[in-house]
């Protein structure tokens, strides 16, 4: 009843007659019933058959699958030993290996922001470790390049505070103060850059700073910050003879409270960032000093003598007063000035006791001292105001700009006959400045060397009129007797306010000028 199926066929073996019989339920003829019984007693021994021919089959491919895998396995190594890093010289290699961990300046801006980074340069689960165990020539190109061991940075929560826990952890310290002897010795004889942080309530042992001041001498750069504790002992008294640009956060004192003098001995130091809430004083090279930020907080505070001074940044907490003294500060070098944020009648008091004959950039940040609506934004009047300005940038921190300051802001700007950058930001830019700004024919034109104009709206939901923009873009992209042609625009204001024919003169005026319009 069944027919023997044909090697190679997939079909049915079922004959006619088992067809016909499924179709029904009538009763089995002894015949048929004879066959079908032998029909199964034969069924397990071909079933058996099927079985093992599966399992040769199956067999034979799984032994595919793995010469396979392993032709695959091959084409990869062929393609990784001609990987054209293999081609690289040892120098080129090292070049790369300096991008694989966070450069300082970006170390720097981040240790300004915020207490803490994850990144330490000891930890071995970072570069350059990570690089010296890939394989033994990336070690031995890790191991001999130096420079790729000259930035040393860590924070104080590896070690606790507890004189107990610390007894506790003795194995890890001394780990550690391995790692940094080995950092060290890696680094050769190369400038280091060294960033330590210690956190409020937080302690670093003697033992670290003191395997620190072993290269003392090849320190380039350092960033200290420990809020609430004191320039460490150990490094006290020592040379800094590379040392160009340091920021120290902290009370810069020896731990009996003496000044501090190691700094004295830092014949390269040019830049630095003092934010000594303790008003210590400390011993530094002020007269090489070419770059000076300083936070400046509500206590009395002074500026040193610094003839060689080219940038001053005073970030302002409080409401600190202005030094007054019987002379005032003279800094007959310095180029560019940044206060922020202060009130402006402290920058008023503050103009009136320098001399900047060479100042050319100016960046303010101020803000009214009293919410009173009866008070109104004073800047410098004539005699305070630097001629020779080249650069101003000046961004107002309060919650609406009024007519009566904006009358005084250009009053003050009446007098930047030489400003060729102008950058105003402003909670919310009112009309009449706007118009103050456009070229007229018969008034005197304010800023009148402007090539580059920065407008900045800074509250939420304030908006700049479109059409009194376009106005002041399209009176200076003009060449004008005495005028000079606006080269730069930047701005927030939304092009998409403007109407269709306001819109092609917008797109005139680009042509013209650069504009900027950041989203």
């Amino acid at each position: 009843m069944f027919a023997d199926p044909v090697p190679g066929e997939r079909q049915s073996n079922r004959t006619a007659r088992v067809a016909m019989l499924l179709k029904g339920n009538n009763a089995l003829h002894d015949v048929d019933s004879a066959d079908l019984r032998a029909f199964l007693d034969g069924a397990p021994g071909r079933l058996a058959k099927y079985d093992e021919k599966m399992e040769l089959l199956l067999k034979d491919v799984n032994d595919l699958h793995k010469e396979r895998d392993e032709f695959q396995c091959r084409i990869q190594e062929a393609r990784n030993l001609l990987h054209p890093v293999r081609t690289l010289s040892d120098d080129v290699l090292g070049e790369i290996f300096a991008h694989c961990f966070p450069e300082w300046e970006a170390l720097e801006r981040k240790l300004l922001s915020e207490p803490t980074t994850d990144y330490s340069s000891l930890n071995s689960s970072y570069a350059p470790w990570t690089l010296s165990q890939v394989c033994s020539r990336w070690r031995r190109v890790t191991l001999s390049t130096p420079r790729l061991w000259s930035t040393i940075m860590f924070t104080s929560p590896a070690f606790p505070a507890r004189k107990k826990a610390l007894s506790r952890e003795l194995g890890r310290l001394n780990r550690f103060c391995y790692n940094l002897g080995l950092f060290m010795s890696r680094s050769g004889n190369v400038d280091l850059s060294v960033a330590i942080t210690v956190l409020e309530d937080e302690t670093i042992p003697d033992m670290v700073f003191t395997h620190l001041a072993v290269g003392a001498a090849r320190w380039r750069r350092l960033c200290f910050r420990a809020n609430g504790n004191r320039f460490p002992a150990a490094l006290s008294g020592l040379d800094f003879e590379r040392l160009e640009e340091a920021i120290l956060s902290s009370d810069i004192r020896v731990m009996d409270g003496k000044r501090l003098a190691s700094f004295r001995a830092a014949p390269r130091l040019r830049r630095l960032y003092l934010d000594d809430e303790a008003r210590s004083r400390v011993f530094l090279p002020w007269s090489r000093i070419t770059h000076y930020e300083r936070v400046i907080y509500a206590h009395e505070w002074t500026l040193p003598a610094m003839p060689n001074l080219t940038h001053l940044f005073l970030r302002v907490i409080g409401y600190p007063r202005v030094p007054v003294g019987r002379s005032k500060l003279s800094f007959p070098n310095l180029l560019s000035l940044s206060i922020e944020p202060c009130t402006d009648i402290f920058f008023s008091a503050l103009l009136l006791q320098l001399e900047v004959p060479a100042l050319t950039d100016l960046r303010l940040t101020t803000y009214r001292l009293s919410k009173s609506k009866s008070i109104t934004l004073s800047l410098p009047v004539t005699d305070m105001f630097p001629k020779q300005l080249t650069s101003i940038h000046i961004a107002y921190d309060a919650p609406k700009f009024r007519d009566a300051d904006s009358a005084s802001l250009t009053s003050w700007l009446q007098l930047a006959t030489d400003v060729t950058a102008l950058s105003i930001h402003l909670p919310n830019i009112l009309d009449a400045l706007l118009r103050d700004l456009r070229v007229h024919a018969k008034n005197d034109v304010l800023v009148p060397r402007l090539r580059s104009l920065d407008l900045w709206v800074t509250a939420k939901d304030a908006q700049m009129s479109p059409s009194k923009v376009l106005s002041v873009l399209e009176s200076r992209s003009g060449l004008k007797q005495n005028v000079s042609r606006l080269e730069e625009f930047c701005t927030n204001v939304d092009a998409n306010r403007f109407s269709e024919g306001r819109l092609q003169r917008w797109q005139d005026v680009c042509r013209k000028v650069k504009v900027i319009c950041p989203r």
